[in-house]
């Protein structure tokens, strides 16, 4: 698994000071709770790990779809950016003849939308696909290479999961209606809204 921030980021941020190791142990671990909280945001389904990792992916089936003029077949493989696209092959469902795309295989990205164009695209337009696609695709290979906003959203909520477990908080706190101070659970306002621009604009199992 890979953690989406340092624990010496956010020992730095908590003020912790060096020597001291006593809450390391539980803050590796919200590190982690919250790099997986981020990963099932992002994607919007409750199994995903690893969704800003960069790794290679070796056959990955995959919904995809037919351009409405046959041309390429529009596929969303599970990470944020696709950088090579290695194999590609479709059929239009598991009991027809799955057809290979033969290397070096054409491709554009939009993000995480990948069109691929065969030479003869062998299925009516539009349609539904079955794919299966090997690539490479992530936002970073370690934790130091992801971008510095990410690390910095991953160590901030870190803190938050800390912050809550050592002062033992409900969900909420605070008479709104009387002007006291009100605290929820819920993400930081701030972090929601920095984090919607890595939010899945795209289906984990389809494009819509």
């Amino acid at each position: 698994m890979m953690d989406y921030c340092t624990l010496a980021r956010v020992r730095s941020e908590l003020r912790i000071k060096d020597g001291k190791t006593v809450d390391d142990a539980i803050l590796s671990k919200f590190i982690t709770d919250a790099s997986r909280s981020m990963d099932k945001t992002a994607t919007g389904v409750p199994y995903a790990e690893n969704y800003f990792m960069t790794e290679t992916v070796v056959g990955e089936q995959l919904l995809g779809q037919v351009n409405y003029d046959g041309k390429y077949i529009l596929v969303a493989p599970h990470k944020p950016l696709v950088t090579t696209v290695t194999a590609f092959s479709y059929q239009e469902d598991p009991t027809t003849v799955l057809y290979t795309v033969a290397a070096p295989i054409v491709y554009r990205v939009a993000g995480p939308v990948v069109k691929v164009y065969p030479a003869n695209l062998s299925l009516c337009a539009p349609s539904a696909c079955d794919v299966t696609i090997s690539y490479a695709g992530g936002l970073g290979a370690t934790t130091e290479d992801l971008p510095e906003d990410l690390q910095e959203m991953a160590a901030l909520l870190t803190i938050r999961y800390y912050r809550e477990a050592e002062t033992g908080l409900g969900d909420q706190i605070g008479v709104a209606e009387l002007a006291s101070l009100t605290y929820t659970k819920a993400w930081p306002t701030r972090l929601t809204e920095k984090f919607n621009t890595y939010v899945r604009k795209v289906g984990w199992h389809h494009l819509a």
